[in-house]
């Protein structure tokens, strides 16, 4: 007898069929010893070769299914119908540049069987490039730490919005919100946003996995505005679900103004990470810095003084970071 499926794997894409290719391959792999997890492609009208890359997993694999949008309706849009599609408890949206690593799969399964999460996180590695589905070391176990919604949004924090670390418990969520709400984000780069926080509003179980079970490429921007993002979006979105008095919402937003926007703030001017979307950025500095204290003090000269007088504020933030960490 057929096992019924537990955990849908989506993949939304687009234009890169040949990462689509690695990751199907990897998946595949993993997913032939498993009829708990099915596969979901959503291609965003690309242009390219994933249509071909797409039909050739079709047609010898059962657990897997696409859809091809006859136009490109945006990736925010493209996580919603995802999200809209799923008909398993959980699902785990990775990204078509990033890559599960060897053995992960069973673990999960069996993390979701036992536990019932709410949300999973789970650290990554990061790498130039993903090329192979043999790259990065077998997962064999995962070292879990079971934590309540306060002690995940302090540890997980900014990294809420990468997709492709968490698994989430879409059932429990049918139970929290109706699916409508989901696309309250929309249009802002961090739509994710609309069903991973609601979650954090229950009573979960809540997991951290401390292996780096994802690779993840490094420098994908999504195409989007970084700053606009995280140093507007992100705050403004974090305030205004949980209220700027909530204990949840300071949890994730101090090690954001401490750790992650001083680091960002710097790689962006002197390492040119990434390749971000064309910004007014003297302007989009003075709005997005605001009048939050650890703003002003640490990212405003960051990002505003030349490099040998903006070394001693980063310095001094990954003082405070860490400093934050033992409190």
């Amino acid at each position: 007898m057929k096992t019924k499926p537990l955990l849908t794997i989506l993949v939304p894409t687009y234009n890169r069929s040949e990462n689509l290719a690695v990751l199907l391959r990897a998946l595949h792999e993993e997913v032939a010893q498993l009829d708990t997890v099915t596969v979901f492609v959503s291609d965003n009208a690309s242009t390219d070769s994933t249509p071909l890359v797409v039909d050739r997993v079709a047609k010898e694999w059962p657990n897997f299914a696409s859809f091809r949008h006859p136009e490109n309706i945006g990736a925010d849009e493209n996580f919603l119908h995802c999200v809209r599609s799923v008909q398993t408890r959980w699902l785990w949206i990775i990204g078509d540049d990033d890559l599960p690593k060897r053995g992960i799969l069973s673990s999960v399964i069996q993390l979701l069987e036992e536990k019932e999460p709410a949300l999973v996180y789970m650290q990554s590695e990061w790498v130039d490039r993903v090329c192979s589905p043999d790259q990065g070391e077998l997962v064999q176990s995962l070292n879990i730490r079971q934590l309540n919604a306060l002690s995940f949004a302090s540890t997980v924090h900014t990294w809420l919005t990468y997709i492709s670390a968490m698994v989430i418990d879409k059932r429990r969520l049918t139970d929290v919100i109706d699916m409508r709400a989901v696309d309250r984000y929309n249009r802002t780069s961090l739509v994710q946003l609309g069903w991973i926080l609601p979650l954090l509003m229950t009573d979960g179980p809540f997991f951290y996995v401390k292996n780096k079970c994802v690779l993840a490429t490094s420098g994908n921007t999504g195409g989007y505005q970084v700053f606009k993002v995280f140093f507007q979006n992100f705050p403004q979105i974090i305030d205004n679900f949980f209220g700027k008095d909530s204990s949840i919402g300071k949890s994730i937003l101090k090690p954001h103004f401490l750790d992650y926007l001083p680091r960002l703030a710097w790689n962006l001017r002197f390492k040119n990470i990434g390749k971000f979307q064309k910004e007014d950025l003297p302007t989009n500095w003075s709005n997005a810095i605001g009048k939050n204290y650890y703003r002003q003090l640490l990212v405003r000269p960051i990002i505003a003084l030349p490099r040998p007088l903006a070394w001693p504020f980063y310095i001094f933030a990954q003082f405070l970071r860490r400093l934050n960490k033992t409190d």
